[in-house]
């Protein structure tokens, strides 16, 4: 009788830690290992993502959505060359602009992230949220570089029809696997701005060629650097050195492999607890599953604390946040 007992403690007590240690887990704990951040490698950061933002409005002299702190005041509305609306690219990719910021020598391409106004971009019935941007995207713009961790690691349809075109190894580049749907939004994009770019880069001899993209956007900005990369004659061969993409709240998008190797151009950027580039789960089961979201991510949970790590680290066609991480630590536990 007392052995049972005993043996009842030691399971409970084991299921009780178990739990314990799942719900009092924090995106903290990810980068405790890391080492800081130099502030001239964040020193960016920021300013992409005022220029992200600037795809939600329209006129930044009457802004409707402004950053914190200094607004828009080191955006020069007179250097967005182009802007791509929903209207200019249909259902082929999020809305995109084109901006020459002559203060840092760079020629940005700048993607939006996910709409979520829209029910039709979905086949899961969400309710309708309003076009805002991101929380990642603010917390950015008034991070301190010191609060952030670095660490080089082996690390739609204006929806749906970009993020649920996409199977478990089915698209293969260069030695690895990529989104396929996002991949085909990358391609949508420069086929339709390598002119432009080109020209930009002609008329600004040593500037800087820059992607950046939050959420969907990010994968998209990733895929094309990479393109950019293995296609630099395009781009009157440009340096590798000369080419950076920012991925903010970046999409599993890459491989291991390609995440190691395109690490020098690809800077990503994970707000504390941010899901989208953790969950195991791929992104066109997200949205679309007949099941409610929390227990679609509590099953592959479950499922992730039975699988070891090393087997699914091991298969090859798992993707990745893509290149080189920087977490932003806003907050730890109990603070």
């Amino acid at each position: 009788m007392s052995v049972s007992c005993g043996l009842e403690w030691v399971v409970c007590l084991g299921c009780t830690r178990w739990a314990w240690k799942r719900l009092t887990y924090i995106g903290a704990y990810d980068s405790e290992s890391w080492p800081p951040a130099a502030p001239a490698d964040f020193e960016a950061v920021p300013r992409v993502c005022r220029v992200v933002l600037a795809n939600y409005d329209t006129d930044l002299n009457n802004p409707k959505f402004a950053p914190p702190g200094h607004g828009y005041a080191d955006i020069d509305p007179k250097g967005i060359v182009k802007r791509a609306t929903y209207a200019d690219v249909g259902t082929a990719c999020p809305p995109y602009l084109v901006y020459v910021d002559h203060a840092h020598k760079e020629i940005v391409l700048a993607i939006r992230g996910l709409n979520l106004i829209r029910n039709a971009d979905y086949k899961v019935p969400f309710p309708p949220f309003p076009s805002l941007p991101s929380l990642t995207l603010l917390v950015c713009l008034r991070c301190v570089p010191r609060k952030c961790r670095i660490l080089n690691v082996s690390l739609i349809r204006r929806s749906a029809q970009v993020l649920m075109d996409n199977k478990l190894g089915m698209q293969m580049f260069d030695g690895g696997y990529v989104h396929h749907g996002l991949l085909k939004a990358a391609k949508f994009i420069l086929e339709r701005e390598t002119e432009t770019l080109r020209g930009l880069l002609r008329d600004n001899p040593g500037y800087r060629l820059v992607f950046a993209g939050h959420s969907l956007g990010s994968g998209i900005a990733a895929l094309m650097t990479v393109l950019v990369v293995n296609n630099r004659k395009e781009f009157d061969n440009i340096p590798r050195s000369q080419v950076k993409c920012y991925s903010l709240a970046p999409a599993r998008c890459m491989s291991l492999n390609l995440a190691v190797k395109y690490a020098d151009v690809i800077d990503s950027i994970v707000l504390q607890d941010d899901f989208l580039p953790r969950t195991p789960t791929p992104l066109e089961y997200i949205f679309g599953s007949i099941l409610c979201l929390p227990c679609l991510l509590f099953l592959i949970c479950l499922r992730d604390t039975f699988k070891q790590d090393k087997r699914r680290i091991k298969d090859p066609r798992r993707l990745y946040a893509p290149g080189r991480m920087y977490h932003i630590v806003e907050r730890k536990f109990c603070r």
